[in-house]
Order: structure tokens, then C-alpha cells, then sequence
């Protein structure tokens, strides 16, 4: 993998660590079916890695509820 594709998994740990200090995230963090997707779904990372992403998830419910349904879609294809 060159540079240019590979995740930060620094970055992508750090906005998990701020995220893990909201009620909402944890619920999900702990729950058997997404735990996985948080180290092992691309999407998912990609998506943890923006710390802009990750800033609009903090502060928008309506961000809240897209991140909620693209882990639901990610357990769904997973358990096919």
C-alpha cells in the first residue's frame, strides 16, 4: 500500500478516543455487531479519519443519525 491510501490509524484512534467521551458513541462502540467495523470496515475508517467528519459528528444530530445508518448498513452486508 503506498502512502497516499493508507489510513492514518493514529488519527483514526485519537477521534475514536474523543468520540468515547459522548454516551451515544460508546452505545454504539460497545455494541457487539459495529465493534468490529470500527477496526476492520474501510468505510467506517475513512470515515473516523476526517477530524472534520468526526468534529460535524460531535455537533450534529442529523450527522449522528447518517454515521448510525452507514454502521447499520455496514453490520447488514457484513451478516449476509
Amino acid at each position: 500500500m503506498d502512502g497516499r491510501t493508507a489510513l492514518d490509524t493514529k488519527k483514526i484512534d485519537n477521534n475514536i478516543k474523543k468520540l468515547r467521551m459522548y454516551p451515544w458513541f460508546n452505545e454504539l462502540y460497545d455494541h457487539e455487531e459495529h465493534h468490529r467495523s470500527f477496526f476492520a470496515n474501510i468505510k467506517v475508517r475513512k470515515y473516523l479519519e476526517s477530524s472534520l467528519r468526526v468534529s460535524r459528528l460531535l455537533n450534529n444530530e442529523r450527522e449522528q443519525k447518517r454515521f448510525i445508518r452507514m454502521l447499520e448498513e455496514v453490520a447488514q452486508v457484513r451478516n449476509k
